[in-house]
């Protein structure tokens, strides 16, 4: 077959390499990828001449392998690899140059007999590896790589099970070769393939479970088998199928279990339990929903916090509260009525303070007078109280959350230090919060007072303000709920487990204080049962009720981690950062076996 001028520049310099022991270093395949990126020159990106360039660069290195002697191995990968590098001075490579190199090397491959399913894996794999030399997003090209290589093998006649496999292969060592996450990679393609696949059941059964088999044919150069990049591939074409409908997922589902069982693959003594573990894993998998798996851990969350006695848990944390509150209120005049006048500080502390304890308002204002009129006295209790209250409140709220976790308490150092940093950290937020809530309360009752010399400026100022004055309070409660639901459990918490608990308890803390105002006001007009110690009584309700929407949320953070879907892995381990390192790191040194 006729070279054209790339394909003869490529063969003479791949003739060249193959003097002395160039070949045999690989210097041969350095010399395809330099030539295809010469022939490219200085494109912008057009999709055909990228695919023109693949092709003939393959064409041509192969001709020359066929004078010289050797296998053609690699040479559709350095051949897409050199053309896509080959943009990098102009611009990130587009999709079409992507797609049109991967195509162009197969067919240009397929010319020249080599077999179709490995120049697929190869053009996935260079085609990896050089977009991402070049700075294009890692499943960015995974997408397109893979995609335009199950097109291009099944357009000339290759049944879609050889084209998907060559396909999740290629992805597998181009990612690896890239540093990059396998496994997500791995998932991302089969559901891909399985998306874009046409045909009934079996037809798409037949692509999955090629695609997982696929998969098992990679392993590490140590041949230690690793399942989270085939227990990955096996989800995603999962929860492919699971998107064409129930059925369809179903018989993919055991499909893919029964190849796990049977694997046509050959696998070593030690790697069969492993796969049989994970074909008992695939039979039972079937995809949830964001909102399933949230709705179900609300639900255990609320019989997990009823068995381990929340109710007995939030009364300790509710005695300790109130406890706490009048050295709390006494601290917190003593620190910003040296900033600002006493009388001001003390009405707006009167708003601030109800907003976390509602129905404290008559409690609040008994004490008050007799802090600013005992300012010395008023310290000494605010320091002993705190101490005292602060000290209780976080081993009652330590105990508490660890009982609900299933966990022991730290030990007593641990313990002590944490009781330290989390106290202050806490308090700071606290305070801050009252401190900022405090600035701008008084600048909307300073700006309300002013004349009005641009109306919808001074609108808008006000809303901003009071939005601002609304807003700050729940977020600080929030960041306060979530670094304690991080910290105290003696385990691993995730962020997002302990943000999602922190979000309910707020909202659920939100709704619960404007039905207690009401019920505050209610109780207080009536005044027949406790009399004057009406609103001690309330403020001590309402601690309580807190209590309870606490440790909800602790509860609520716990049945996340168990309640999230974790794919077909099955462990919470396997679905955390560190292990998802792990694979990144494993992954990296793996190789293709046929």
């Amino acid at each position: 077959m006729k070279l054209g001028r790339i394909g003869r520049q490529v063969r003479t310099l791949v003739i060249g390499s193959a003097q002395g022991d160039q070949r045999r270093n690989g210097l041969w395949n350095d010399r395809v990828r330099a030539a295809s990126q010469l022939a490219l020159g200085n494109s912008t990106g057009d999709g055909r001449r990228a695919g023109q360039v693949a092709r003939e660069a393959v064409r041509g290195a192969i001709g020359a392998l066929a004078e010289i002697g050797g296998e053609a191995s690699g040479i559709a990968r350095d051949a897409v690899m050199g053309v896509v590098q080959g943009t990098s001075g102009s611009s990130k490579p587009a999709t079409p140059l992507i797609r049109e190199a991967v195509e162009g090397a197969i067919r240009g491959s397929l010319e020249m007999g080599v077999d179709i399913q490995t120049a697929g894996t190869d053009a996935v794999e260079g085609a990896i590896e050089g977009a991402v030399f070049v700075g294009v997003e890692t499943d960015r090209a995974v997408s397109e790589a893979s995609y335009s290589a199950f097109e291009a093998i099944t357009g000339v006649g290759v049944d879609v099970g050889s084209a998907a496999k060559a396909a999740i292969v290629g992805v597998i060592t181009g990612v690896s070769a890239t540093g990059g996450n396998v496994p997500q990679a791995a998932r991302d393609t089969a559901k891909l393939l399985i998306d874009n696949v046409s045909g009934d059941s079996a037809q798409l059964a037949y692509v999955a479970q090629s695609v997982v088999e696929g998969a098992l044919e990679v392993q590490n150069v140590d041949h230690v088998f690793t399942v989270s990049y085939v227990g990955r591939a096996a989800e995603g074409a999962i929860d492919g199928a699971y998107d064409v409908s129930e059925e369809v997922g179903d018989e993919v589902r055991l499909a893919i279990a029964a190849m796990l069982e049977n694997p046509r693959v050959h696998v070593g003594p030690a790697t069969a339990p492993l796969l049989q573990s994970l074909a008992e894993r695939v039979a039972v998998y079937h995809p949830q929903g964001p909102l399933a798996w949230r709705i179900k851990a609300l639900w255990y969350a609320g019989w997990s916090l009823a068995r381990t006695g929340g109710i007995d848990l939030a009364a300790s944390l509710a005695f300790f509260t109130l406890l706490s509150f009048f050295p709390l209120v006494a601290l917190v005049i003593l620190i910003f009525s040296a900033f600002a006048d006493p009388e001001t500080i003390e009405t707006e502390l009167a708003h601030v303070f109800l907003f976390f304890f509602p129905a404290s308002g008559d409690f609040f204002n008994n004490s008050v007078g007799y802090l600013f009129s005992s300012r010395v006295a008023a310290s000494i209790v605010a320091i002993v109280g705190i101490v005292i209250g602060a000290n209780g409140l976080f081993m009652a709220a330590n105990r508490s959350v660890n009982r609900i976790f299933g966990t022991e308490p730290r030990r007593l150092v641990t313990t002590t230090l944490l009781q330290v940093v989390l106290t202050i950290g806490i308090m700071l937020l606290f305070l801050t919060s009252i401190g900022l809530t405090l600035v701008f309360q008084i600048a909307l009752s300073i700006s309300s007072a002013l004349p009005l010399v641009s109306w919808p400026v001074n609108r808008a100022v006000l809303l901003v303000t009071e939005l601002i004055s609304g807003v700050l309070p729940i977020f600080m409660t929030m960041l306060a709920f979530g670094i304690v639901y991080r910290a105290l459990p003696n385990t691993h918490v995730p962020w997002r487990d302990a943000t999602f608990g922190a979000i309910i308890a707020v909202v659920l803390f939100e709704v619960g204080k404007h039905i207690f105002f009401w019920f505050g006001n209610i109780t207080g007009q009536q005044n027949l049962i406790y009399l004057p110690f009406s609103s001690v009584i309330l403020l001590l309700i309402w601690a309580f009720i807190g209590g309870i929407i606490f440790l909800f949320g602790a509860s609520i953070t716990n049945e996340a981690a168990s309640n999230r879907p974790k794919g077909i892995e099955g462990t919470r381990e396997a679905s955390s950062p560190e292990r998802e390192d792990e694979g990144r790191s494993e992954s990296f040194h793996a190789t293709r076996f046929r």
